[in-house]
């Protein structure tokens, strides 16, 4: 089975998406013919060839969330990043930017939020619900939202603020955000 996850338009209107295995996909519909897709997987640098989900950077990169790192993908090379270089965990589900062009990475660990040249990581000892974050989503302004197994999680430029059951939610298990 071909299991694709979290299908993106770039800016250019080609679609980037993940795969459960076969790493990193991308269609270009102005392409007629065996052109018109692209394939990248461990062989071509990718870190892990479960991708989860792509995120395009102001700078027109793109960035990968895989299983075993994160990926800067520039059009012609990888570069990787892992635990080693300061993500909260080497497991990144999803990844974000700020309004002001910083990089969230949402990891199994905690968020790990990146410029270039440091990493900070937020935890539930710094406010969030749950240390595994499942997604995000950028609000206005600075906002950023997190799905957490522990809620709904607001970062508005500052601090964390949490929504659950006892705000209204259904549930606390936030899975997705779209």
């Amino acid at each position: 089975a071909f299991i694709v996850d979290s299908p993106r338009v770039a800016p250019d209107g080609a679609v980037w998406f993940g795969s459960w295995g076969q790493g990193l996909w991308r269609y270009d519909p102005r392409r007629v013919g065996p052109g018109s897709m692209q394939h990248w997987t461990t062989d071509d640098g990718l870190p892990d060839n479960v991708v989860w989900s792509v995120e395009f950077a102001p700078e027109g990169v793109v960035w990968i969330s895989t299983l075993s790192g994160a990926s800067r993908f520039d059009g012609v090379g990888f570069i990787n990043f892992s635990r080693n270089d300061g993500l909260a965990d080497d497991h990144v589900s999803v990844i974000d930017h700020d309004a002001g062009g910083l990089l969230w990475f949402a990891t199994q660990a905690g968020l790990t939020r990146y410029d270039p040249t440091t990493a900070v990581t937020f935890t539930t000892a710094d406010g969030l619900p749950a240390n595994r974050i499942r997604g995000s989503v950028r609000g206005s302004g600075d906002h950023l939202w997190f799905a957490t197994p522990g809620g709904l999680s607001l970062w508005d430029g500052t601090s964390f603020t949490t929504l659950t059951t006892r705000e209204g939610l259904p549930s606390n298990d936030v899975r997705a955000l779209a």
